[in-house]
């Protein structure tokens, strides 16, 4: 593991109720949400810690799921808390920070954090 990622892996901690240790950039993607049962969300937002998902399901706080997440290049099923939930039109929205983000999703959010040719808004 290479000295950056082992770095962005020690800085994303969500404890208690800790603020956003990571700024978000606009990203759009349709994604999967697994509790049990699979809904589908869309990210607006995503960072090193967590991401902001709208969807017609409304999780509840502090709930553990998995999201399928797309990237350039990369695939994925990550596992994350739900930090916040909030109304949002005729859906929810809500914020999730990761528990467990591997090496290689790390280097895809930080090509697109570094490449706005690379994100879909």
């Amino acid at each position: 593991m290479s000295d950056r990622v082992d770095d962005s892996l020690r800085s994303i901690k969500y404890l208690g109720n800790e603020r956003r240790g990571h700024s978000r950039f606009p990203y759009r993607i349709p994604v999967v949400l697994r509790n049990g049962g699979e809904h589908e969300g869309e990210v607006h937002n995503l960072s090193y810690g967590g991401m902001f998902i709208v969807s017609e399901w409304e999780p509840d706080q502090d709930q553990e799921l998995s999201v399928h997440l797309e990237l350039p290049g990369l695939s994925a099923w990550l596992r994350c808390q739900v930090r916040w939930v909030m109304k949002r039109g005729e859906g929810h929205g809500f914020g999730v920070a990761f528990t467990h983000i591997p090496d290689e999703v790390i280097r895809a959010i930080r090509a697109l954090e570094q490449d706005e040719n690379l994100r879909t808004v």
